[in-house]
């Protein structure tokens, strides 16, 4: 009689084990998607920074050379900002297609994968 009193115990504290378990597992996912996402943001912006100054660096020598070869400087540097007006518009126009979407899909793909 004794016995069959101690088994719905054990099984109780059995699925107390497992329910401790699992939540801890899915904690420990949250946090290890949630440092792999940190991490490849903070990659991505350190790879970002020095692209963007070379391309500063880029710019500023194209300008300077097409200005040496239209014989006034701010042309080069207009000529320079046009292109970059230019591709902001194109980036904008397109932003939901070549930003957006592919963004999301990589921070669920880092988030449940």
């Amino acid at each position: 009689m004794e016995n069959q009193q101690t088994a719905p115990e054990a099984l109780i504290k059995t699925v107390g084990e497992y329910a401790s378990v699992n939540i801890k597992l899915v904690k420990l996912q949250a946090v290890n998607a949630a440092s792999e996402s940190g991490a490849s943001l903070a990659s991505a912006f350190i790879l970002l920074m020095i692209i963007n100054m070379a391309l500063l660096l880029l710019s500023v020598g194209v300008g300077m050379w097409i200005g040496e070869y239209t014989g006034k400087m701010y042309y080069g540097f207009w000529a320079v900002g046009g292109f970059y007006t230019f591709a902001a518009l194109l980036v904008f126009i397109f932003r939901r297609k070549w930003l957006k979407l592919p963004v999301r899909n990589m921070l669920v793909k880092k988030m449940l994968g």
